[in-house]
């Protein structure tokens, strides 16, 4: 067990990110775990990418993939894992992601080196950067980091533990055995990981070992209203898999948890979308969703009230 050195596959999954790639690049090249793999699968890139890439395949850890079409994203993650990645375990970088601890990988390993059996999922924690601040996501534990089952880490998801695709280093024979990135949304990666947690033991690593740049049009911010909804379907297949370790109570409770977390960006877009105001509601009637969205409404205009009265009583 001491031995233990598996070979890990960094995927970089990318399509027109000259701006970010290169980081991607450089911060998967600046880890120091020596039985590493960098595929890079362009989807068929009208920008620089190709030109960028290569300028580092000198280096024989480096492969360089170019889809002769575009796949799409979710197309371009199953292809990349069930292809072209050869490790024992996978973390996937987008072109906008970039790791920003050197000894994630080799502190990871070092980690599994300590279980018989080994735990499903690494999750580390990410921080986001916007251009102006940096938003830091930890995952609520006082440890370093701690192995808990897949069904606590599923339970307890974004309010107690964090979430990162970035940033979670997961076992791909596993993940061929489940149909990885087998659903066409864009939370593809969180339906395949969480489902992937539920067959196992995750290992918490409460550290800050990734950044993602907010650049504006990320695939993962631009949806619109029906793609939003079409998103939570990831809710629903998770809750198909969580149903069998858990009582109906708590799968209805994380159900709930689950959909009025996710449908707070639907109420953002709702707030500032003023042409498309009926189509967003009676959308959002016709999914059974507008109890969440009249929930987010009563909160938000909680929120207003109290700071109007906060405000009245400042002038006193």
């Amino acid at each position: 067990m001491n031995n233990y050195k598996p070979l890990v596959s960094i995927m970089i999954p990318t399509y027109n990110q000259e701006t970010y790639v290169e980081r991607a690049l450089k911060s998967a090249l600046s880890q120091n775990y020596d039985n590493l793999e960098i595929v890079v699968s362009d989807d068929c890139s009208s920008d620089n990418t190709e030109k960028i890439v290569k300028k580092y395949l000198n280096n024989g850890n480096i492969h360089y993939f170019r889809n002769e079409t575009n796949l799409g994203r979710v197309e371009n993650y199953h292809k990349t894992l069930y292809e072209r990645a050869k490790g024992d375990y996978v973390l996937n970088l987008d072109g906008d992601d970039e790791l920003i601890d050197n000894n994630f990988i080799s502190d990871s390993i070092e980690l599994l080196r300590k279980f018989e059996s080994f735990p499903n999922l690494v999750v580390a924690c990410k921080r986001t950067n916007n251009e102006e601040t940096l938003k830091y996501n930890l995952h609520q534990i006082e440890e370093e980091f701690r192995s808990i089952s897949g069904v606590d880490f599923v339970l307890g998801l974004l309010y107690k533990y964090k979430f990162s695709h970035l940033t979670t280093l997961y076992l791909r024979e596993k993940a061929l055995d489940i149909n990885f990135y087998r659903s066409p949304i864009i939370s593809s990666d969180m339906e395949s990981l969480l489902r992937l947690a539920l067959g196992g033991n995750v290992l918490l690593y409460n550290k800050v070992v990734g950044q993602w740049n907010y650049v504006g049009n990320n695939e993962s911010q631009t949806i619109d209203i029906d793609k939003s909804i079409q998103n939570l379907d990831w809710i629903r297949s998770v809750a198909k898999n969580l149903k069998k370790h858990v009582s109906t109570f708590e799968l209805l409770v994380w159900t709930i948890k689950m959909k009025y977390f996710y449908t707070n960006g639907i109420f953002n877009q709702l707030k500032v979308n003023n042409t498309q105001k009926f189509h967003i509601w009676s959308t959002l009637f016709k999914s059974g969703l507008f109890f969440f969205l009249f929930a987010h409404q009563v909160v938000y205009l909680k929120k207003r009230v109290w700071n109007f009265l906060r405000l009245c009583i400042n002038q006193v």
